[in-house]
């Protein structure tokens, strides 16, 4: 597999060649070009982990598969812990509010 190589095509697009599982995959995206070669590694580690535990099992869109799920999973995760943070900080918001109120 090869790394994301951008080929700039004009200040706000780039065109990206990536190798995905021996498929070559070609992105048109203004995105900025380190976000974008981020995703692109991390997709690549994740599919090749999930090839890894398919043991032998040579259908790609298995890999893809399982590499979705984990990124599913791994986002609901966060999203999660997001809100119970926001929430945490509303409550803490609202303490100190009432604190201050009570004080003046």
């Amino acid at each position: 597999m090869s790394t994301a190589n951008p080929n700039l095509t004009s200040a706000s697009n780039q065109t990206i060649e990536l190798e995905l599982m021996g498929q070559k995959i070609v992105l048109k995206t203004s995105a900025d070009p380190k976000k974008v070669e981020a995703i692109a590694n991390l997709v690549k580690e994740r599919l090749a982990q999930s090839e890894k535990r398919l043991k032998g099992n040579s259908a790609p869109h298995l890999a893809a598969i399982l590499a979705l799920f984990d990124l599913g999973e791994e986002y609901l995760e966060a999203k999660k812990r997001t809100s119970d943070h926001l929430n945490q900080i509303e409550t803490r918001t609202k303490s100190l509010t009432d604190w201050i109120r009570a004080e003046i």
